[in-house]
């Protein structure tokens, strides 16, 4: 995958997520007493992984193309991991 395919998938990857995070802070009120406290801690941890993503595709779309090669795997890596967290927590609250 080159460099603006990469970031084309991020943007939307990142587009998704907010999606999700939105759908699932809409169901807030739902934890409010049993689980409340792991809710509202995974829905936290999505954001700061959100925004990690969000960093990470600064990085890539400032990068030239030279340094995108040596970040891609990594890159690519990272957003998996982001990816299966996220379908975990819309699994389990969704």
């Amino acid at each position: 995958m080159n460099r603006e395919q990469t970031v084309q998938m991020m943007k939307k990857q990142l587009d998704q997520w907010n999606h999700d995070i939105d759908a699932l802070a809409a169901k807030a009120d739902e934890y409010q007493d049993k689980g409340s406290q792991q809710f509202h801690e995974t829905l936290k941890s999505l954001r700061i992984k959100q925004e990690n993503a969000r960093e990470q595709l600064e990085r890539v779309s400032k990068a030239n193309d030279a340094a995108f090669e040596d970040m891609r795997d990594g890159v690519e890596e990272g957003l998996k991991k982001v990816a299966e967290s996220f379908k975990q927590a819309v699994d389990r609250y969704h």
